[in-house]
């Protein structure tokens, strides 16, 4: 650093310069002693810069402190001891944010460390600067249950002491014996004067002081709160695991509490975490250990650092499934966070990659904020390249879960998706499937896996009335929600689920024939099957009220109410009559059309599969067998260039009241199904005769 070009650097170079210092300070301490002294005058804040600025400034200063602080001499701590570098560090606690503040008490706790003097000028100033805030805290504790009400300079003092003293005990340095569990519960929640107050008291005592600020009214007051609390948490992990026991994680990740707290949360969980993993990682927990004077030279020879770090993954993990739940919240940073710990967690080799895969595929169905499935996506190919076969074994129940994400996300959209749009380089529009990355990646490559993923799908549409609702069909399903609600009786609130498959099913991005001809044969097995059987059904309803042509479910001609959906008026008036009248059963009708608009949808699948892939021809599935052997000529499939989107909509039975059928729905709905039996009837009958 050269001290001329610092004073001739305007504002923002200023800032940008001292901020690449700190870049290099973080990777190379040494490189930064020389300098130290040029540096140190920027702590002053008298920089002549705006507010935002000047933090900026001490906030890099300091980090470079900490990070130069291992490699300063004996005398060069002194010499700093000695000088106005503390009372500079004391006064950014009261002067700057939470960032410059714990950047300030950091520096100035690591000197006082590295002090020889038990009694040191450095030490003295620490515990003075905590007897401080802790004072008054202490003092203002019962003035008001809710700082929101308060003078805003009065909540603002209160939150400065929080983060203050939060910031103090998370750089508090543990002494042997300090985690002995009965004494840390007989301390917890014992308040004591600031006259009683020690340094080694200061973590246990302030502990006592934030549980007060965190049952307050406000919710900024409850997060300032926390936030201190974590600073404790990481100082003394064993803290965190008494106060896990007594409840305070469950309650800020809970339904109950506000959603800024339980954002509080996840951040403070995530933070810990990292710092825990950064300070093993770089080797400073090793160097304080060794260092510590307190610690037994049998527990330094057993080199046992990370033992923080487990003890706080450990009280996370507990909550796991709450985890999961979060990632399903309303509030999309609550998602995205929630995400950023389960991403941190995965890393760490703390939570169940079983456990966790499913709820990273329904992340794929959050389509208004991509950054978030764009991050599960990421995860997941992480997941899928250490075990090849952990998204294969649980898509089907992502696929699901991603349903019902969406339902429970986006309560008021009135279509649930698979698909995603975007647009190429000239402009036209494309839609994607949300799942089609991970098809890619993880599962097209073997056709064994690809046609198992392919059954899973189509076992929805099988029996609708089982699989949807039945919990055994995703396995270790424990906290599936009913995708029908209070409805699960009736068919007809299958559809939307059903319709989710069917384009999840029509846009995944097959690059094999074999793929797309499994699919058609499928299709055409089923509806052989019960296709005609349904017809009869329906026929063995309508005939009797006049509505059909015959008895047999006879497709050769269309029938009155096929004639009155296309809007022949004489027609209308007569199927309307009879439909309107009380000797026709509504509900059967609607029930029968909802079990009827599973076929149309395997149709359209069909029809659609048929129109984008060329090669599907009637002889190449005569020829098919599901079992056969892989041709080479299937391979390098694609979609043709004018691929349309599937038409996924089934009318909406009801109206808008959601109570009265809609007559004019249901009609289309039995037409629909008629057209396209009778198109399904006559493709399979003119290949024949060909």
């Amino acid at each position: 650093a050269n001290q001329d070009t610092m004073i001739v650097a305007s504002e923002p170079h200023l800032v940008a310069l001292i901020s690449t210092l700190g870049v290099f300070a973080e990777a190379s301490p040494g490189l930064l002693l020389k300098d130290l002294d040029i540096l140190l005058p920027y702590l002053k804040a008298d920089n002549s810069v705006k507010k935002e600025n000047e933090a900026l400034i001490v906030l890099h200063v300091c980090k470079i402190l900490c990070q130069v602080s291992s490699r300063l001499s004996s005398v060069d701590i002194q010499r700093l001891s000695d000088g106005a570098l503390s009372d500079d560090l004391v006064k950014i606690t009261y002067n700057f944010g939470s960032n410059a503040t714990s950047a300030a008490v950091e520096a100035l706790v690591k000197l006082a460390s590295y002090e020889q003097d038990d009694n040191g000028a450095m030490k003295k100033k620490v515990l003075k600067l905590a007897v401080t805030f802790f004072s008054y805290l202490t003092k203002v504790k019962g003035l008001t249950d809710d700082f929101s009400k308060a003078k805003a300079s009065f909540k603002s003092n209160v939150h400065r002491a929080l983060s203050a003293l939060g910031s103090i005990c998370r750089f508090h340095d543990k002494e042997e014996g300090d985690d002995d569990p009965e004494k840390i519960d007989e301390l917890l929640f014992n308040l004591i004067g600031h006259q009683s107050l020690t340094w080694e008291n200061l973590p246990t005592a302030s502990y006592a002081l934030f549980d007060i600020y965190i049952k307050k009214v406000d919710t900024q007051t409850k997060c300032k709160a926390l936030r201190a609390m974590s600073g404790i948490f990481l100082a003394r992990p064993r803290i965190m695991l008494a106060v896990e026991q007594h409840g305070l994680i469950e309650d800020v990740m809970s339904d109950t509490a506000p959603v800024e707290l339980q954002l509080e949360a996840l951040q403070c969980w995530r933070e810990i975490l990292v710092s825990e993993e950064l300070r093993i990682e770089s080797g400073e927990a090793k160097r304080q250990m060794e260092s510590n004077k307190r610690i037994s030279l049998s527990n330094k020879i057993s080199g046992d650092q990370d033992s923080d770090a487990s003890l706080i993954g450990a009280c996370c993990i507990q909550h796991a499934s709450r985890l999961f739940e979060l990632t399903a919240s309303t509030d999309s940073t609550i998602r995205l966070n929630s995400l950023l710990l389960i991403e941190t967690l995965l890393r760490q080799g703390l939570i169940n990659p079983m456990d966790t895969v499913p709820h990273l595929l329904a992340l794929q169905g959050d389509i208004e904020h991509p950054a978030i499935p764009a991050m599960a996506l990421k995860l997941l190919i992480e997941e899928n390249q250490k075990r090849p076969d952990i998204i294969r074994q649980r898509l089907a129940s992502g696929v699901r879960r991603s349903y019902q994400f969406q339902r429970q996300v986006y309560p008021d959209i009135s279509h649930v998706t698979a698909l995603v749009s975007s647009k190429t380089s000239d402009g036209k529009e494309l839609s994607e499937c949300i799942f089609g990355q991970i098809f890619k990646d993880a599962i097209r490559s073997s056709r064994l896996h690809s046609t198992r993923i392919l059954r899973s799908l189509f076992a929805l549409f099988t029996n609708p009335n089982k699989y949807v609702n039945d919990h055994s069909f995703v396995q270790d399903d424990h906290d599936v929600m009913d995708v029908c609600g209070e409805n699960s009786s009736s068919f007809l609130c299958k559809i939307p689920l059903l319709s989710f498959a069917a384009e999840i099913i029509a846009h995944l991005p097959y690059n094999h024939l074999g793929d797309v001809l499994f699919i058609v044969h499928h299709v055409s097995g089923n509806i052989a099957m019960e296709g005609n059987d349904f017809m009869m059904r329906f026929a063995k309803f309508l005939y009797p009220l006049g509505l059909t042509n015959n008895e047999d479910g006879d497709l050769t001609e269309e029938d009155i109410i096929e004639k009155a959906a296309r809007g022949k008026s004489s027609s209308q008036k007569n199927v309307l009559k009879i439909i309107q009248s009380e000797k026709f059963d509504i509900s059967k009708f609607a029930d029968m059309c909802a079990e009827a608009s599973v076929m149309v949808l395997l149709l359209r699948l069909k029809l659609h599969l048929r129109q984008a892939y060329s090669g599907v021809t009637e002889v190449r599935l005569r020829e098919y067998q599901p079992n056969e052997k892989e041709k080479i000529t299937d391979r390098g499939a694609s979609p043709s260039a004018e691929m349309s989107r599937f038409n996924a909509d089934i009318p909406k039975p009801y109206k808008v009241d959601g109570q009265t059928f809609d007559k004019g729905a249901l009609i289309k709905q039995y037409a629909e199904f008629r057209r396209l039996m009778r198109g399904n009837y006559d493709f399979h009958t003119h290949d024949d005769e060909e």
